[in-house]
């Protein structure tokens, strides 16, 4: 893997008008980085560890965030 040591990740920084912003850090599943370490990180960030659709060309996957006022 290159000596890559951190998986790989995406931030989004979502403000809305009338919701509180939220900054996210999303990384995904079957990146080879992901070890326990990560995992308990992502989980204790609430980050989401995507899971991509393998079988779509563009390898998709679903996010959903909720927004609070």
């Amino acid at each position: 893997y290159k000596g890559k040591t951190i998986p790989q990740h995406v931030h989004n920084n979502i403000t809305v008008q009338g919701y509180a912003a939220k900054n996210l850090q999303m990384v995904f599943d079957d990146d080879p980085a992901m070890n326990d370490y990560w995992r308990k990180w992502a989980a204790e960030n609430g980050y989401p560890v995507l899971k991509l659709n393998n079988q779509s060309p563009q390898r998709m996957a679903t996010v959903g965030i909720t927004l609070t006022q």
